[in-house]
């Protein structure tokens, strides 16, 4: 008997840590993707354990900071360079879009955050989930090609892409494929876009992981050490293809998902 009870804990052990490894893989990949990764998280957190969806959202959000370690890691040089930046004025251009933006982003996210407090249903959320993962792939979709370097670009440039970095604090808006769209739509270049993306997703994680999580487990490290290598893997990929890739697809091909497993649920 006890020993049947040994090998069902076994077992069950081995199945959270499997769990939880496929999260942070999960996170590492989608997170660069324009594919919401906190949402098709969140929506996995929810169908798979017996937590709320908010709750889920706040898991989903402290996930991030795996991804935000490989972003500072990678580009740990742009980061030195930024800090240095700011103590020796007068500040460059990329500079001051740089911290216009992340204040925009606040200025937007951190209201719309307060909203995600308010409990709403499972099928509800997916639906929500969907119908932003659309919104992601039509905006990309529409954007015009342009030739701006990260040096060349405005305070107008900064407010736009704060705005759409701020609404992808919302589950199922995907706050790199809205910022690269936002970017490609004011004329940056797709591999630039790519890149200034990677950098202004480290200021809106820490927010998230200062104002939204509570309830630790150490088992969510794994969740973060694995994110963190997949994220790394991911960047370059997505560096290396960025001259050609078509991200809008996949955005249309996971929201069709979506409402395939909301169907399923319903029915």
């Amino acid at each position: 008997m006890g020993k049947g009870f040994n090998e069902r804990y076994l077992f069950e052990t081995m199945d959270v840590y499997m769990f939880y490894f496929f999260l942070g893989l999960l996170q590492g990949i989608l997170e660069w993707l324009p594919v919401s990764s906190s949402g098709n998280i969140t929506l996995l957190l929810v169908g798979s354990s017996s937590i709320t969806f908010t709750e889920a959202v706040r898991v989903s959000f402290f996930l991030h900071a795996g991804t935000m370690g490989s972003v500072l890691f990678k580009f740990r040089s742009d980061f030195v360079n930024l800090i240095q930046d700011t103590l020796s004025p007068p500040y460059p251009p990329f500079l001051r879009f740089y911290g216009i933006a992340t204040l925009i982003s606040a200025l937007v996210g951190v209201p719309l955050y307060g909203f995600l407090q308010i409990e709403i249903s499972e099928i509800a959320g997916a639906l929500l989930i969907a119908g932003f993962l659309l919104v992601t792939g039509v905006v990309i979709r529409v954007y015009h090609p342009g030739l701006k370097a990260r040096e060349d670009v405005t305070g107008l440039d900064a407010l736009i892409v704060g705005i759409f970095q701020g609404l992808a604090v919302i589950p199922g808006l995907s706050r790199s494929g809205m910022t690269i769209a936002a970017l490609l739509s004011r004329g940056v270049k797709q591999k630039e876009a790519l890149h200034i993306s990677f950098l202004l997703s480290v200021p809106p994680v820490c927010g998230l992981m200062i104002l939204g999580f509570s309830g630790f487990q150490w088992i969510y490290l794994i969740s973060l050490l694995v994110s963190f290598i997949f994220s790394l893997c991911a960047m370059e990929v997505l560096i290396t293809l960025s001259q050609s890739l078509d991200f809008s697809y996949f955005c249309f091909f996971m929201a069709f998902i979506t409402c395939i497993i909301v169907m399923f649920q319903v029915w």
